[in-house]
């Protein structure tokens, strides 16, 4: 009897071994990224799609915060700069939008010269911002800090606040450039919203930027 289960299971691991040796390279390297990425992907669940981000969770979103905030001055030099590409443009915009929490949020910025210093929404921030009048500024952002970490609201909502510089350049009677430097603050929000990976959908925590005063 002992002989016969010896034989039984050398058979069942031979049959494994040629299932194995039979694959062509292809497929076990296919085999493997598919394993990696499985691999990613309960990596991003367990990190960001839990009910109640870590505090890990939080430093990193808000680090994400800032770099959404350097990022917007990018976009936003792109968007006014009616010389370029209006494709290239409208890209800009659209990634500027993807930046905020909705269109909705009130934005107090100049990205060209003689642009109101009144608060306006986001949308009709960036018609603004696209007009014909106007010399583009030089603008940066820095001086980057958390004011304010993140904290919870809701189950779905945790708010924070950024404090920055909004740097620019004017133009002078003399046509010599004039640098300025502003403080300002920027809400930051996280919250779940659902992200495709591949044929999955994830519910994971995702950092925006608010209201810019």
């Amino acid at each position: 009897m002992k002989r016969f289960v010896i034989i039984i299971s050398s058979f069942i691991a031979f049959l494994v071994f040629c299932s194995k040796s039979c694959e062509t390279p292809e497929d076990q390297q296919a085999d493997k990224e598919e394993a990696v990425f499985k691999a990613t992907l309960d990596s991003i669940n367990s990190s960001f799609s839990s009910d109640q981000p870590s505090e890990q969770s939080l430093r990193s979103l808000e680090i994400k915060a800032k770099q959404k905030l350097t990022d917007l001055a990018d976009y936003l030099q792109i968007y006014a700069d009616k010389s370029l590409d209006e494709a290239f443009r409208e890209h800009a915009r659209q990634m500027i939008l993807d930046l905020f929490i909705s269109d909705s949020v009130r934005i107090l910025l100049k990205v060209k010269d003689g642009m109101s210093d009144k608060s306006i929404s986001l949308k009709d921030f960036l018609q603004s911002g696209s007009g014909p009048s106007g010399k583009i500024l030089n603008l940066t952002f820095d001086s980057i800090i958390l004011s304010e970490p993140l904290h919870r609201i809701n189950e779905i909502l945790y708010l924070g606040n950024l404090r920055f510089s909004q740097r620019y350049e004017i133009p002078s009677a003399s046509n010599l450039e004039i640098s300025c430097s502003v403080k300002k603050e920027v809400n930051i929000i996280a919250t779940k919203v659902r992200k495709q990976f591949g044929r999955d959908t994830l519910q994971m925590w995702q950092v925006y930027l608010g209201d810019i005063r």
